[in-house]
């Protein structure tokens, strides 16, 4: 009976065990599996993040590319640009000489006409007076011609008298008019030849004659009205410009917005007067309506201002956006002072 029980009891023990060992065994290849499993995942998902890597970075590649291209286009854009802009400065400058040219041109044909008109005149009346020559040498001579036939016969002492009467009235009326001298009519009248125009090269032609003011003005029709200068805008322009110029890191970018700031200043102390007779700008050669804008802006809005600049105010004018070397280039001032005397003299009239 006992040996019943323990025989019993060693199969339990036994088939325990025999279930543990399996149950570990199992434990054991599910554990296995499962890590093959995830390893298998976490290989996927690595093959995907680097396929996901790899297409980032060919994508990334081609925005480079792109990128850099886009960047050559612009810096080739920009370069086209200032290319155009040098061509059209240069046009207008070649067309500001082109108009200079042509105005020195045609106060020279005006001069060679006018020489034609006196050189046609002069011909005219030496022709008058060759024939009034004439004349008076046909009249002469019959006069004289009398005088000796009168004279060829024997008068008496009585008939003498009469004759020398009647003579002496036909000789004093004929020598009325001064005989003009043989030479004047001897010698042709030559006309000196007007010898044309032949500039060295295509750039370089005469300059034109100086014309009075009066001249100018009076062909010219009367100076328009330009826009007036906003002191609000002038003010709380003033005002931002002292502030950055305190902020103002660099000398150089200081003294040119302090520059700007003593224009406005100047402006607005005396805004009253020029309020009062604004001329339009745009009657100076390259000035145009946005370049007046601009100068509106710092206060300029009469030919006197445009006179009277400094150097240092001329410097500011330049460094305004788009007018560069316009002021020297176009001769802003002369244009101006010539507008000035012209408007001087239209009001004096």
């Amino acid at each position: 009976m006992n040996f019943d029980l323990i025989f019993l009891s060693y199969q339990v023990a036994l088939l325990v065990l025999v279930g543990s060992v399996l149950a570990a065994v199992i434990a054991w290849l599910l554990r296995s599996w499962a890590a093959r499993m995830e390893r298998a995942h976490l290989l996927a998902k690595l093959d995907a993040e680097h396929d996901l890597r790899a297409r980032l970075q060919e994508q990334l590649d081609q925005t480079k590319a792109t990128t850099a291209t886009v960047s050559a286009d612009d810096k080739a854009a920009e370069e086209q640009c200032l290319a155009a802009l040098q061509q059209r400065d240069e046009a207008e400058r070649q067309a500001s000489e082109a108009l200079n040219r042509a105005r020195g041109l045609q106060e020279q044909l005006e001069r060679a006409q006018r020489v034609s008109a006196e050189y046609e005149t002069l011909r005219l009346r030496v022709v008058e007076l060759e024939k009034s020559e004439s004349q008076l040498r046909t009249d002469l001579d019959e006069a004289l011609s009398r005088v000796r036939d009168d004279s060829s016969h024997e008068p008496t002492p009585e008939a003498s008298v009469p004759i020398v009467e009647t003579a002496t009235p036909t000789l004093t009326e004929v020598p009325a008019q001064k005989p003009l001298p043989s030479k004047l009519f001897s010698t042709p009248v030559v006309h000196p030849p007007v010898e044309p125009i032949e500039p060295d090269d295509e750039f370089e032609f005469p300059p034109a004659p100086t014309r009075p003011i009066e001249d100018i003005a009076r062909h010219r029709a009367p100076l328009r009205e330009g826009p007036k200068p906003d002191a609000e805008k002038l003010s709380a322009l003033l005002s931002d410009l002292r502030e950055m110029t305190a902020k103002a890191k660099s000398e150089e970018k200081r003294k040119v917005l302090e520059a700007r700031a003593t224009m406005i200043a100047a402006t607005l102390a005396r805004i009253d007067s020029l309020a009062a007779d604004p001329d339009d700008l745009t009657e100076i050669r390259g000035i145009k309506a946005g370049i007046q804008k601009q100068l509106l802006d710092v206060g300029v809005c009469t030919f006197m201002q445009v006179a009277a600049w400094t150097a240092t105010e001329i410097d500011v004018i330049m460094n305004l956006p788009g007018i560069k070397q316009r002021p020297i280039k176009d001769k802003w001032q002369e244009q101006a002072r010539e507008l000035v005397d012209i408007k001087r003299w239209q009001r004096e009239k």
